[in-house]
């Protein structure tokens, strides 16, 4: 029994036995069914049933299960490749929960409220192959330079012992 207000159910057994949630959306079946409390869901296919205390959340789909092929293991959706976005942008990332969302702080903001521009993060990335490269540089010359002194140490105990040889 639906007790909330502005539910929306659509598909066997959505929602579930109840809720009291208000303004939740379930379409297929099962969808929303473990809703009790929460309220501004959307849950959409079969058997995406939530969790019992989801408030403001939406679930699309089932975390693929490779042993018994149930879920979805590929998304699609159009008109985000290739459109340019303006104004501010962050990076979003996915748990290992599946849930999308931004870092806190954002990388490298410095501020730790400011989102980087992917322009600087880029900057930032060839910054660091930068010194990463020029260490391993120094760290080649510094073994060249041991090299180096250990000929030297040899040739100079090679002098001591016959001193004749480099006149």
């Amino acid at each position: 029994t639906l007790t909330g207000t502005g539910n929306t159910g659509t598909g066997a057994g959505a929602f579930g036995a109840a809720t009291t949630g208000s303004a939740n959306v379930a379409v297929g079946r099962g969808a929303g069914a473990n809703v009790t409390t929460g309220s501004h869901n959307l849950f959409v296919g079969t058997d995406v049933a939530g969790t019992g205390a989801d408030a403001n959340t939406i679930r699309i789909g089932l975390p693929y299960d490779g042993g018994t092929g149930v879920g979805q293991n590929q998304t699609f959706i159009a008109g985000i490749r290739g459109t340019q976005l303006t104004g501010s942008a962050v990076q979003v990332f996915i748990d290992a929960n599946g849930q999308l969302g931004t870092l806190t702080p954002p990388i490298a903001s410095g501020s730790g409220t400011t989102p980087v521009s992917f322009a600087l993060q880029q900057q930032v990335q060839a910054q660091q192959a930068t010194i990463a490269e020029l260490q391993q540089l120094v760290r080649d010359q510094q073994a060249t330079n041991a090299d180096l002194r250990a000929r030297l140490a040899r040739l100079e105990a090679a002098s001591a012992r016959r001193p004749d040889r480099l006149k």
